[in-house]
């Protein structure tokens, strides 16, 4: 894998790799471009299987 990444990642690590910004990774889940976790209540987790599936989109 060229990415190290761990499993879990909070929003804050999501728009760290992406370089972009929290609100932008919030926007992009409720757009349905991204999924968070369930059941983890207000603190959202992105699996790092998503996010590299969502990158491997942008390449195309």
């Amino acid at each position: 894998m060229p990415y190290e990444l761990p499993p879990i990642m909070t929003t804050e690590e999501v728009a760290h790799f992406f370089r972009t910004c929290t609100e932008t990774i919030h926007r992009m889940e409720r757009a349905g471009e991204i999924q968070a976790i369930p059941g983890l209540r207000r603190v959202k987790r992105y699996r790092r299987e998503a996010i590299l599936a969502l990158f491997d989109d942008e390449d195309k």
